[in-house]
């Protein structure tokens, strides 16, 4: 369960289908994707990593849905932003790994 004012990491990892794409590409696709998630102040996000083909996100939870929703969102618009790139339609390109 996740507790308030917590550190947590988070990871969301890409299908092995997927083709890399350029650091540069990738950095706007996941900060546009964490600021669009974060725009309510879900939780507190003190670093992330991009590394190579998954994501890792340390932030502080304010509560357990707070968490879970902010989550939920990034893998959402990371996914949708993928797909439009790309092209692909059907999987989704995030999986998750806590």
């Amino acid at each position: 369960m996740i507790e308030a004012g917590r550190p947590y990491e988070v990871i969301l990892r890409l299908r092995d289908c997927l083709a890399f794409l350029p650091f540069e590409t990738i950095k706007l696709i996941v900060e546009s994707a964490i600021a669009r998630a974060q725009r309510d102040n879900k939780v507190v996000l003190c670093h992330y990593v991009w590394m190579g083909n998954h994501l890792h996100l340390f932030l502080i939870a304010w509560d357990h849905q707070a968490c879970v929703n902010f989550y939920q969102e990034v893998q959402k618009k990371i996914t949708e932003s993928f797909k439009r790139l790309t092209g692909k339609i059907g999987r989704a390109s995030c999986r998750e790994r806590v």
